[in-house]
């Protein structure tokens, strides 16, 4: 324990940051709500039962934040999210609607589901003893980030909604049984999120076993003394030292569709992701969100993060065709997508003309969208529900209304496919006219066709044909658009034009630097202090950001100062970066990236250098090894990284845990030859904190040395 305090009283700094962006807020009992102007509909929404979800788990847990919470509702990007953090006791929602990958939108309301959710990382991550933005930061990083996540999951789904009601999670915790290797906090590939599902089993056996009241005991005395380590504690109170929880390594196969009469779908794994063929392999490789072919090409939609924050964007390959596509579909010569406006609100939209089918609202918002022969087929959510809706000749026609949720919509010539919940897990729907088909399996499916669908089942996923359970006639209902209506109320909301907010910043006595910036803000001030190290650094438009320090190194003062710029080059995240000491100045231009995964490992795909000499650097990534190569008038340089092992050492309540073991050569050729050989690993310490581990045996002018790196520090 000592050992491990002294470790962040080195690394770690404190710093405030200064939000400029105007914004609005609103007094609770016990939170402020602050938010940008246009979401007062979901602020409306939070209101009413805010204070009252508020008082439950702060009851459950027998404590509150340090000081009052502050709830951000900030309109960036498409992508439906939340953090919290317990040092600035601060919760920051995204309100847009959740893309079906692991788990099913089981909620009424996003912002709700959000809150409960983040709330519980708060109070799971407030110190008992003395409770401050330094004593939480502690706290944290000695609790197990599945108890956190476990938690969590909990507490969002006993509001009525949440991931404990939803068969495609479910069914993921039962896959946990198979292969035992314990908590781990590695990249492994696991549906629905390793954290989650296995917290979330973690919790519901330990609640089946012992009952609520003892395990909201063992977790109230763990969370008043999380130094003397979650296994001493737990054993404490059950007796038990064992783990009844395992996991393993899993293909996801997520999003099938049958497209020109073959099927295809999202396949992620430890080593690659994309669209795959079934039966031959990938024919794309990208994290993608959607799919279809279209006029003999393939349209996908992704994620592009770009100064104005991360949004979907349609492509064709990498040519941009339209920005904040979510869903894309075709049939015959018609293209149809669900397009997100200001605020997290979605229409369905025909892609060719860019005209607007439906106009979708906060009440009636669509999630997916296709066409077919006699009009257009979207799920959406209205008032809280998801169901299917249809547009023909101008109308608009509800076809399922039953309380259950409906995803991954598609069009064959056959008719309309699309997934829905029935009797505790997932069925097919096949719509032709007016008349539906239900198909089903043993297990979940996700999507596909009655010949080919994607099941899951426990033991992982598999393509299976499907057994006709019934057929019906569909009674389409006419639905009557309501105008929606801001209440007042919102308008008297003060502004709030200036927040001051402790950060976390990674420094280091060499003068390295890694920081958790702003992203509240387009634009702000960050200050950094700590005994060696301190620094004001201006940032705008969220990302660009702008660094002026001083370290105090063996006695000498140095000027620090960064500047960095992100761009979108040839539809690639980039960055052109301007950094260095009064001595010297380095400037980069940075192209996209590639390896990460497996590998744990990142590079550019080109990396520009352009002072103080000029170099090339390029990066190529396969699924079995990871190169960099650098051209400089100095010589030439090459690192190879090739995945060894999924360690996954460490111990079980989350202290420290050595995982993604690979391999390591670098070779300089220059005025002097420099060699190296040896295994990198990713460290994990505690919640949300890694730092790469190197051991290296380094040949340098005939002399041999054996160096160990630990993150940019050299022993």
């Amino acid at each position: 324990m000592r050992a491990r305090v002294l470790t962040f009283l080195l690394f770690f700094s404190v710093s405030l940051s200064f939000s400029l962006t105007p914004l609005k807020m609103v007094r609770t009992r016990y939170v402020d709500l602050v938010y940008e102007e246009g979401l007062e509909d979901l602020v409306l929404e939070l209101l009413e039962r805010v204070d009252e979800m508020y008082e439950r788990l702060t009851g459950v847990f027998g404590v509150e934040p340090y000081s009052r919470l502050k709830v951000f509702l900030i309109d960036r990007g498409e992508l439906a999210n939340a953090y919290a953090d317990p040092v600035s006791n601060v919760i920051v929602i995204y309100p847009n609607e959740l893309f079906v990958r692991d788990f099913l939108p089981k909620y009424k309301s996003w912002v709700e589901y959000a809150f409960v959710h983040e709330l519980t990382h708060i109070l799971v991550g407030t110190s008992r003893r003395f409770s401050s933005p330094m004593t939480n930061l502690f706290h944290n990083a000695l609790v197990p980030v599945y108890l956190h996540e476990g938690l969590a999951v909990l507490f969002e789904s006993e509001e009525g909604f949440g991931r404990l009601n939803d068969p495609i999670f479910r069914t993921n915790m039962e896959m946990t049984k198979n292969v035992s290797v314990g908590f781990s906090a590695s990249p492994r590939v696991f549906p629905g999120g390793g954290p989650y599902v296995l917290g979330a089993r973690f919790v519901e056996e330990t609640l089946g076993e012992f009952g609520r009241e003892k395990f909201m005991n063992f977790i109230k005395d763990y969370l008043r003394r999380p130094q003397d380590g979650f296994a001493r504690v737990y054993f404490e109170h059950f007796g038990r030292r064992d783990i009844p929880i395992s996991s393993k390594r899993f293909d996801v196969l997520m999003n099938p569709k049958v497209l020109n009469g073959s099927l295809y779908y999202l396949r992620v794994n430890d080593l690659e992701e994309g669209v795959f063929k079934h039966g031959e392999g990938f024919v794309l490789k990208r994290r993608v969100l959607d799919y279809t072919f279209f006029e003999g090409k393939m349209l996908h939609v992704r994620f592009v993060s770009t100064v104005e924050g991360v949004w979907t964007g349609l492509f064709e390959g990498e040519k941009l065709l339209g920005r904040h596509v979510i869903r894309v579909n075709s049939f015959g010569d018609e293209l149809v997508g669900v397009v997100r406006r200001k605020g997290g609100v979605n229409d369905v939209v025909d892609l060719k003309s860019g005209k607007v089918i439906f106009e979708g609202s906060r009440d009636f918002n669509p999630l997916d969208a296709t066409p077919w022969k006699d009009g257009v087929y979207f799920i959406a959510r209205k008032k809280g529900d998801v169901d299917l809706f249809c547009v023909k000749e101008g109308k608009v026609y509800r076809i399922t209304e039953d309380g259950q949720t409906e995803f991954n919509l598609f069009s064959t010539e056959e008719g309309v496919y699309l997934v829905k919940e029935d009797g505790g897990k997932t069925v097919l729907l096949k719509i032709g006219g007016e008349r539906l088909e239900v198909f089903e399996t043993d297990g979940n499916v996700i999507g596909g066709t009655e010949k080919a669908s994607v099941v899951q089942k426990v033991g992982g996923f598999t393509v299976e044909a499907l057994r006709l359970s019934r057929r019906g006639n569909l009674s389409f209902k006419v639905v009557t658009i309501e105008k929606e209506e801001k209440d007042s109320k919102v308008v008297q909301a003060q502004d709030y034009r200036s927040s001051i907010l402790p950060r976390l910043i990674l420094a280091t006595p060499f003068g390295s630097l890694l920081g958790a910036w702003d992203d509240l803000a387009e634009r702000g001030i960050i200050f950094v202090a700590s005994p060696w190290f301190s620094s004001i650094g201006f940032f705008f438009k969220r990302e660009v950001q702008l660094l002026l320090g001083v370290t105090l190194v063996q006695g000498e003062f140095n000027v620090l100062y960064s500047l960095r710029v992100p761009l979108l080059v040839a539809s690639k995240q980039s960055s052109l970066v301007l950094e260095g000491t009064d001595e010297q100045a380095l400037l980069k231009l940075s192209i996209g990236s590639t390896g990460g995964g497996r590998h744990a490992v990142t590079f550019s795909e080109y990396e520009i250098v352009i002072l103080p000499e000029p170099a090339l650097s390029c990066g190529f990534g396969t699924e079995s090894a990871l190169f960099k190569i650098t051209f400089s008038s100095h010589g030439l340089g090459t690192e190879i990284y090739w995945p060894i092992a999924d360690l996954g050492i460490g111990t079980w309540d989350g202290s420290l845990i050595l995982d993604g073991l690979n391999g390591v050569v670098r070779f300089w050729l220059g005025e002097e030859v420099e060699f190296q050989l040896g295994v990198r690993a990713t460290t994990v310490v505690g919640y949300n904190s890694v730092l790469p581990l190197e051991l290296l045996l380094s040949w340098k002018e005939g002399k041999p040395s054996l160096k160990l790196n630990l993150g940019r520090l050299t022993f």
